[in-house]
């Protein structure tokens, strides 16, 4: 190797390593900020920030709220009059159950509809199955996640895990 090609593959590898470092940095940065907003462990009612999933088995319960912004949308907050776009981070383990107590402050009737994770037609959050929020009201969601699973031939059933998102499915549809 010559003293030209050696430098050549010097300045690479310092690209190659600032590039790596920077896209793992921002890769990062999103997940150590969102993660602030997380739902509490079972037996809390409202949610606060700091907080991590619980573990497989355990029920859970947050209370989330529907606000409207200075201007006029809707939000998710975990506190009253603390509503964002997007809505808080909400984290679930695999085979863990949250029950979400969805308080719409706002004056618009609201729901809660999640993907990616499992409940029952009562926690659609769709007209269609009566499971949304008059203004002034309450409702309990269920979401459950599932675990890895081997089938009968052997093959494995993937779990839950993923990056979900939940929104609301009734407003706009008056």
């Amino acid at each position: 190797m010559t003293e030209k090609s050696s430098d050549v593959t010097r300045r690479l590898l310092s690209r190659r390593a600032f590039t790596t470092t920077a896209a793992a940095a921002a890769a990062i940065a999103p997940f150590a900020v969102a993660s602030q907003a997380t739902a509490e462990p079972s037996g809390t009612t409202t949610g606060t920030t700091g907080k991590t999933a619980g573990e497989p088995g355990d029920l859970r319960r947050i209370t989330l709220y529907v606000d409207k912004l200075p201007d006029g949308q809707m939000g998710y907050g975990l506190e009253p009059g603390k509503p964002t776009i997007p809505g808080p981070l909400i984290e679930m383990i695999e085979g863990e159950t949250l029950e979400i107590e969805l308080v719409n402050n706002s004056n618009v009737t609201a729901s809660l509809h999640v993907h990616g994770v499992d409940y029952e037609t009562t926690s659609d959050g769709t007209r269609m199955n009566d499971s949304v929020v008059e203004p002034g009201g309450r409702y309990v969601y269920t979401w459950r996640t599932h675990t890895p699973t081997t089938r009968p031939d052997g093959t494995i059933a993937p779990g839950s895990a993923g990056y979900w998102h939940y929104h609301d499915h009734v407003v706009g549809t008056d």
